[in-house]
């Protein structure tokens, strides 16, 4: 079995992110960097971490400059710079997955002798846990989405100058304290909630059919699963009942930590040409690639997409002799539409073309990352099988 582990303090529930000041003190650190999202600039969350840092008596600098798919100008032009003249010990992310991998970035690279582009190669080349030749700094993740699971992930994707899509991938900046707070969910957009909800259940599910997956992050993946499922779409139409953001938050965490012990599969191999090319967001994406990815994948996968149909519809249960993969295709494709996914639209009415299909796959092929996402995929996938598949979501099959 492949080795795993779970190298960092978690922090879950109501009220958790309170135990933030007796962390710093722990850690004697006096000052730091407050990575927030500009959308929470001015809000009560916003004025609730000032108020942490300052009844901490630790000094703060803040980095805002945020976007959807963080940029490593922003980073190397802003961020290093700030960070570097504060003189910050750590930084705390506050945000969504965006705002945590941005302070994956600074920390990182702040004393790096590469750009992060470099960066991203000289990782793939090394290995994730090998020793780097320079410090990284240590990070407080908190997040306010329940998505990407950034805040028990070793991994950030930032976009370079040309647009494309870079992996930082290193167990230095797994965050060493992550703070799951539900109420922090409130305030979360619909739109937002139900991308990355999705994410969150498609890298459960792609967790825990992947061929690089092992028993461990099988058994996280079932456990996001079984939380996920029967919550996210209460948690769309009301993010600030607890009961159903405690349930997405904890479903993050499982889902995440499950990621980082397995490897993704074909979806998130095609996910990040996908999000490069079209104005389409990582958990959209994901969405509208998962009741494909499920077709695709059953001859292979059936007796595990039996489990995952009766942990997130448990009300109403299968046997194995009734189970058919398209029952689960057909409730996946139901749920993008109770979460209004792209507003039922199809990557066409998005501008996509067969020409972008072929760029994807290009795309996909060309790089290391996106490959082996590809490779770890339980069926295998030639590039003619995966086009006409490409294709069909392009022209609304799974609508």
């Amino acid at each position: 079995m492949r080795p795993f582990g779970v190298p960092q303090m978690i922090y879950q529930g109501k009220g958790c992110i309170q135990k933030i000041p007796e962390v710093l003190k722990g850690e004697g650190w006096k000052k730091v960097m407050l990575i927030i999202d500009p959308n929470m600039l001015k809000t009560d969350i916003d004025k609730l971490f000032k108020n942490i840092l300052s009844e901490s008596e630790v000094e703060y600098c803040i980095f805002s400059e945020i976007k959807p798919n963080p940029q490593e100008t922003d980073i190397k032009e802003i961020g290093i710079p700030m960070f570097k003249e504060s003189q910050a010990e750590a930084l705390i992310a506050v945000g969504g997955g965006s705002a945590l991998d941005s302070a994956k970035g600074i920390a990182i690279g702040a004393d790096a002798k590469r750009p992060l582009k470099e960066l991203a190669g000289y990782l793939r080349e090394v290995g994730p846990h090998t020793s780097l030749p320079h410090k990284v700094y240590p990070i407080i993740a908190v997040p306010t989405t329940a998505g990407t699971g950034s805040e028990v992930i070793r991994n950030a994707v930032i976009t370079d100058r040309e647009g494309y899509k870079q992996v930082l991938m290193h167990d230095s900046i797994l965050p060493k304290y992550a703070f799951c707070d539900p109420t922090l969910l409130a305030t979360l957009p619909p739109r937002v909630a139900a991308a990355s909800g999705m994410d969150a259940l498609t890298q459960a599910i792609e967790a825990y059919v992947s061929r690089a997956s092992n028993d461990f992050a099988e058994t996280m993946s079932l456990r996001a699963i079984e939380l996920i499922g029967p919550h996210i779409v209460p948690f769309y139409h009301n993010r600030a009942i607890l009961e159903h953001a405690d349930a997405m938050s904890k479903g993050c965490v499982y889902q995440g930590i499950a990621w980082n012990n397995s490897y993704p599969a074909q979806i998130h191999g095609c996910n990040h040409p996908i999000t490069e090319l079209l104005n389409v967001s990582h958990g959209e994406a994901c969405a509208i690639l998962l009741p494909a990815f499920v077709e695709w994948n059953e001859v292979v996968c059936k007796e595990k997409f039996h489990k995952v149909y009766n942990l997130m519809f448990s009300d109403h249960p299968v046997s194995t002799k009734e189970f058919e993969s398209k029952m689960l295709v057909e409730k996946l494709i139901q749920l993008n539409r109770q979460l209004n996914i792209l507003n039922g639209k199809s990557l066409t009415d998005l501008g996509c073309t067969e020409k972008t299909i072929d760029e994807i796959i290009e795309r996909q092929y060309a790089k290391r990352e996106n490959f082996l996402n590809a490779s770890t995929n339980p069926r295998t996938t030639t590039k003619e099988q995966l086009k006409a598949l490409l294709m069909r979501v392009m022209n609304g099959e799974y609508l």
